[in-house]
């Protein structure tokens, strides 16, 4: 694993890496809290920075607690799905993912990739599940 970047502030904590797979593939993540309750703007405009530094074909997966429930409508949620479309990222996982019935744990991929596997599972100690989800080795980039 190489770590890229980690960006941090009041508004949310991102942790950016990639991973060596096999010497033949990288998988590139960005993990995300978004803190509740907290302005939306600097939060979307790091996700825009960042989203900005990755080719077409070649986005990472974008997974985390966005505080953000993707389905109730409200400008913070329109507004990130018209970002991550812009990227050409969809959301994967569609139940809910917390005992509130709102779906605040994201995982957005590049429209082209292929998901083997979608789930949730309950955690004991948290009012949040934890998705999941299978995608097949040929979707990752190879390395150069």
């Amino acid at each position: 694993m190489i770590s890229k970047n980690i960006y941090t502030s009041e508004f949310y904590d991102i942790l950016e890496v990639q991973f060596n797979i096999e010497k033949t593939h990288t998988l590139n993540i960005i993990a995300i809290y978004r803190f509740p309750n907290k302005k939306f703007e600097p939060f979307h405009n790091i996700l825009e920075t960042i989203l900005s530094t990755y080719p077409a074909n070649k986005k990472p997966i974008i997974l985390g607690d966005f505080n953000i429930d993707i389905l109730k409508k409200s400008p913070h949620q329109l507004n990130l799905i018209e970002t991550m479309t812009r990227h050409e990222l969809r959301i994967i996982n569609t139940l809910p993912t917390t005992i509130y019935n709102s779906l605040l744990d994201h995982i957005w991929v590049e429209k082209r990739i292929e998901i083997l596997y979608t789930n949730n599972y309950p955690i004991y100690w948290s009012d949040h599940d934890a998705p999941h989800v299978l995608l097949p080795k040929a979707e990752l980039s190879k390395t150069k």
